[in-house]
């Protein structure tokens, strides 16, 4: 049997235990969402609300994929997911009010959206341990966005690590609007240029994906603990400014160096002047209007020692 519910209806909790068939969202989820691992969901660009305003709501979905958008929207609302949650790879997840916590557990989402436009109160992602993957659009420009503006939100990011994974082919891109916010982990692992928006702070920054073009919004600093951002012989990574000519920032903290091989970088100042290298002999280049960075030592993974 199939199971069909309005695109425009509401429902306290939906619980699907038991059930092997075909099935879809409502429009509006005010309490918990449980699906059975036997179960299906209709694919469809209508997204579910959840639009729970007061305690805390919880959200199985015995690994089913939901190939739908879905919102978390509740002034006052709170979510817990109780294990993984997977979108199809090109639907979006939005956070526009209320709190979501994963518990540690991985997402995947086309994008992840926190935008202004949809914002109608105050949220809070408490990611722990979460391996978050934003698969990116063939049409969607913003991977990851946060806008603070209207509301405010709070990111506690835990040990988690967000992997930036577009893939598509041709001019899509897999932008980062950071919000300002700290983050543990981010990992370019998809082959899509992007473009890094705000201030913001990084346990890392890495790639697993050559060549990648990667630029950052002029005027900004990203502050790092660990850059291990690298291409290989013949699949540069580059590092440039969002706006030709005018600077962009690295800054970390006293500790041991950065050393990267096989980028071009462009625009860049990099501080504090002593740690950051990209020995040319590495295959690096540079592309001008750089200041900070060495290329012509080799660095050293020990860091700076001084004697007194």
């Amino acid at each position: 049997d199939g199971v069909t519910l309005s695109t425009t209806g509401t429902v306290l909790n939906l619980n699907y235990t038991g059930y092997s068939g075909a099935g879809n969202l409502p429009g509006f989820i005010y309490g918990n969402l449980t699906l059975s691992a036997t179960q299906t969901i209709t694919a469809s660009g209508t997204g579910a609300t959840f639009a729970a305003t007061s305690g805390t709501k919880t959200v199985t979905t015995n690994g089913v994929t939901i190939d739908r958008p879905l919102v978390f929207q509740g002034v006052g609302g709170t979510w817990s997911l109780q294990d993984a949650l997977t979108l199809g790879a090109t639907r979006a997840l939005g956070l526009f009010a209320g709190t979501l916590n994963t518990n540690g557990y991985a997402v995947s989402c086309g994008q992840f959206n926190a935008s202004d436009s949809g914002a109608t109160g105050n949220r809070t992602l408490n990611l722990g341990a979460t391996s978050f993957t934003a698969v990116g659009t063939s049409t969607a420009t913003m991977s990851w966005q946060i806008e603070t503006t209207t509301y405010t939100f709070t990111l506690n990011a835990g040990t988690s690590t967000i992997y930036m994974a577009e893939a598509y082919s041709g001019s899509s891109t897999q932008d980062f609007i950071g919000g300002g916010k700290t983050y543990y982990n981010v990992v370019y692992s998809g082959g899509q240029p992007s473009t890094i928006y705000g201030s913001n702070t990084f346990n890392s920054i890495s790639n697993s994906t050559q060549p990648l073009a990667l630029s950052f919004e002029a005027g900004t600093t990203q502050t790092v603990n660990q850059f291990n951002v690298s291409g290989t012989s013949g699949n540069l990574v580059t590092l440039t400014s969002a706006t030709p000519g005018s600077q962009w920032s690295l800054a970390k903290n006293t500790g041991t160096n950065v050393v990267v091989s096989n980028c071009s970088i462009t625009d860049s100042a990099a501080t504090p002047a002593g740690y950051w290298f990209a020995p040319t002999s590495q295959g690096n280049v540079d592309g001008g209007n750089n200041t900070g960075w060495n290329f012509n030592a080799s660095g050293s993974s020990f860091g700076n020692f001084f004697m007194l």
